[in-house]
């Protein structure tokens, strides 16, 4: 096992990631060109196309397309049945202290 270097709300530096076999992560393209034992990049994005300039046989490059399908999916029929019934208009109510009925239940 190697090392795990987290570059999580820092800066990528080319002397932190040289070395690496497997960068995880939204590391730029620019920088993968100078990494010479590299055999792995896992983008956390579904997009790779900013990585097609950089492209080596000498490594494979992943990304995470589909991963977030189901979440997607969740998150507008959510919104969707959020805004048929009203809700930004009962949220704003609510904060006000004002408890108004704006249409009668439908089944």
């Amino acid at each position: 096992m190697g090392e795990y270097v987290s570059f999580v709300g820092k800066e990528v530096l080319l002397e932190d990631i040289c070395d690496a076999e497997i960068l995880i992560g939204n590391i730029p393209p620019h920088l993968l060109k100078h990494c010479f034992n590299l055999k792995y990049v896992q983008l956390v994005f579904a997009g790779s196309d900013g990585y097609t300039d950089v492209v080596s046989e000498n490594y494979v490059i992943c990304n995470a397309s589909g991963t977030f399908g189901a979440s997607i999916a969740e998150h507008l029929l959510m919104y969707t049945l959020m805004f048929f019934r009203n809700m930004p208009t009962y949220t704003i109510d609510q904060q006000n202290h004002a408890y108004n009925r704006i249409h009668k239940n439908r089944l």
